[in-house]
């Protein structure tokens, strides 16, 4: 698969996501944020916690489920970068949640499903 066809994919997978999490009363404060130390592909805002979502889209299982592909070291990255975002933007006693969001997409049967692992790690 193409470098092209990737990014799309998974810009169509953030895409689900952000749907998902809107329509369930969830405030887009950025996407695809990026820093010096990493990139998280969606944090949200309800209430009084801040979430940091890590969106993982797949079209098989050739390589493992999405959601195994969120490695120690990823995991600490977006850690980083979520402290970075924090105190960038003068956040201050707000809960923090790590979300990640595996999509599986089918092209043959032109489906598309999700599921959400809150509280990750």
């Amino acid at each position: 698969m193409s470098k092209e066809v990737r990014k799309a994919l998974g810009n169509y997978g953030e895409g689900l996501a952000l749907r998902e999490y809107i329509s369930s009363g969830y405030e887009l404060l950025e996407q695809q944020y990026r820093c010096k130390l990493g990139e998280i592909d969606l944090i949200f805002q309800k209430e009084n916690c801040l979430y940091f979502v890590e969106v993982r889209t797949k079209t098989n299982d050739s390589f493992g489920l999405a959601e195994e592909s969120i490695t120690q070291r990823k995991q600490e990255t977006i850690r980083k970068v979520a402290q970075f975002y924090l105190q960038s933007n003068r956040f201050q006693d707000v809960n923090l949640q790590f979300d990640v969001v595996a999509i599986r997409i089918s092209k043959k049967e032109k489906k598309a499903w999700m599921k959400r692992f809150a509280q990750a790690f």
